[in-house]
């Protein structure tokens, strides 16, 4: 972007909301924190068992690295329990959703 006219401003606030996408950055305006949580929905719809399936796939293809079931499933309630959403209408529409997918996991390790 830098070849272009455009401000430093715009491009430090559109880093910041690609940055957003990195579990380590924490959201600090309300677009990075919308940006965060819809980059996290899954986590909080009836379909994320699927998704998180998709994912262990693509983490062991890309890091080649093979995951238990048991140890995935540690691995994402450990990250459920440290996640929060970001804005009270992901809340609205996601957080019960997703304390029954926490449920789901810590179930599944019997």
């Amino acid at each position: 972007m830098e070849g272009y006219t455009i401000s430093t401003e715009f491009i430090d606030q559109v880093k910041g909301l690609i940055n957003v996408t990195k579990v380590d950055h924490q959201p600090v305006t309300l677009l990075e924190k919308i940006i965060r949580d819809a980059d996290l929905h899954h986590l909080g719809i009836p379909e994320y068992m699927t998704w998180s399936q998709m994912l262990k796939q693509e983490l062991e293809f890309c890091d080649d690295k093979k995951f238990s079931e048991s140890e995935w499933a540690a691995r994402n309630i450990k990250f459920f329990k440290s996640h929060h959403f970001q804005t009270d209408h992901a809340v609205a529409l996601w957080n019960d959703q997703k304390n029954i997918n926490l449920q789901g996991l810590i179930k599944s390790l019997g």
